[in-house]
């Protein structure tokens, strides 16, 4: 019978030119890794893992016993990062790791440093960036763009780049967000990021010599869940136009004033000249398929407001305007998972809440008033705005007027009986 073995590496298996048919290339190197323990009875708990630049584990060993050990593993070319528990006794552990040529790594314990290993490819690894690069196995530091990512295309049929054409994009406030150009070639990707959320013109710095008819392009914006989306592309000429624009109030005074809205695009109703109150969700099973919601009601139980995610949507940010007085906050969590999957924040510009699953969160915004707020109660308070919880409530059976039935309006009943009305 063979012998069997198994080599726990990263491998691939297309076919190499050169190679006989069928052959298998192994691209991943060897390094060596020592251990030594100064006393001579193995690292007592302490363990050494090699983590790639993705954060996987891909190796992880320790000195069983003894004073010394080599132990080998696969590793593909990139960044890599070497932790080293302590154990019972970090004084007796030492270890080095070199690709047989050349020392990589070494120390103590405990420890965390970087080793480099083969060809690397520098960019961002970080798969939640705008300029996130499958390809990279070395992360460059600073590197990373986040938030309200774009990504354009551009092309030019005659491969000699756009002659210094640039697209560009402004934000209401004439702050250039984006300026963009293929300086050479037929074809180039620029990414980067939105300073905020709000409304842009796209524009240009002017036709390009000899013309506009090599030139095309397309825009893309990231969503959080989705992913990029195109946006709008254009070809030769065009007129500037603005876009991503979303309703809101540029009214100065108003509590929700936002200047990154477009002017042309505000919506008056939109405008909050009372209590600004921002309501928070952010789901952390995004695979369900029936996002939670939230609902708000005043203090006589009327539903005044309400909000819920898109289906997978992860955040959502809801702004409303409340007069002065009492509310509570409802909130209900997502279906398809426990209570724990929806986390909630509440806003003002008196107080900041959250907590996570369903809610009935009570909160006051304003100038409060408090009294009884039900009209159909006796002592009903028409300049109350948050109720009491005191409330009396007159009827043919209280005889008394105290807003309760009980043995004295029986006594003024029985003293009464057998009397002719009037």
């Amino acid at each position: 019978m063979g012998s069997l073995f198994i080599l726990l590496c990263t491998f691939n298996s297309n076919e190499i030119i050169g190679a006989p048919s069928g052959a298998i290339q192994i691209l991943c190197q060897t390094v060596n890794i020592q251990m030594y323990d100064s006393y001579g009875d193995g690292w007592n708990g302490g363990v050494l893992a090699i983590y790639d630049v993705q954060g996987n584990l891909d190796w992880i060993g320790w000195l069983e016993n003894g004073s010394a050990a080599t132990y080998t593993a696969c590793l593909d070319p990139g960044c890599y990062t070497v932790f080293v528990d302590p154990g019972s006794f970090p004084a007796e552990i030492s270890w080095d790791i070199d690709d047989g040529t050349y020392w990589l790594a070494g120390g103590g314990a405990p420890t965390q440093t970087t080793f480099q290993l083969g060809n690397l490819i520098t960019g961002c690894t970080d798969p939640n960036a705008c300029n996130y690069n499958s390809s990279a196995n070395c992360m460059d530091e600073g590197s990373c763009i986040y938030g309200n990512c774009y990504k354009l295309e551009m092309m030019d049929s005659g491969g000699n780049g756009w002659g210094g054409y640039s697209l560009i994009l402004v934000d209401n406030l004439g702050v250039v967000a984006m300026n963009e150009t293929l300086a050479n070639g037929s074809y180039g990707i620029a990414i980067g990021s939105l300073p905020h959320e709000g409304c842009y013109f796209m524009n240009s710095n002017g036709p390009p010599s000899p013309g506009n008819s090599e030139i095309s392009w397309n825009l893309y914006y990231k969503y959080d869940y989705y992913g990029y989306f195109q946006l709008v592309s254009s070809s030769g000429d065009f007129e500037p136009f603005p876009f991503f624009c979303s309703v809101g109030c540029v009214e100065e005074s108003a509590a929700n004033y936002s200047p990154f809205h477009w002017q042309n695009y505000a919506d008056y109703e939109k405008c909050c000249f009372e209590n600004k109150c921002i309501i928070g969700l952010e789901n952390f099973a995004v695979s369900n398929n029936i996002p939670g919601a939230f609902t708000i009601t005043n203090n006589q139980d009327e539903q005044v407001a309400q909000g819920k995610l898109l289906m997978y949507q992860e955040v959502g940010h809801f702004e409303f305007c409340f007069p002065d007085g009492c509310y509570t906050l409802h909130v209900t969590p997502f279906q398809d998972g426990g209570s724990a999957d929806v986390q909630w924040e509440i806003e003002t510009s008196d107080f900041y809440w959250n907590g996570t699953g369903e809610t009935s969160y009570t909160f006051a915004l304003g100038t409060i008033v408090e009294g009884c707020t039900h009209p159909d109660a006796s002592n009903y308070d028409p300049m109350a705005n948050c109720d009491n919880n005191v409330c009396f409530y007159n009827c043919d059976s209280d005889l008394d007027g105290n807003g309760l039935i009980n043995i004295v309006d029986l006594l003024i009943f029985t003293s009464e009986f057998g009397n002719s009305c009037e």
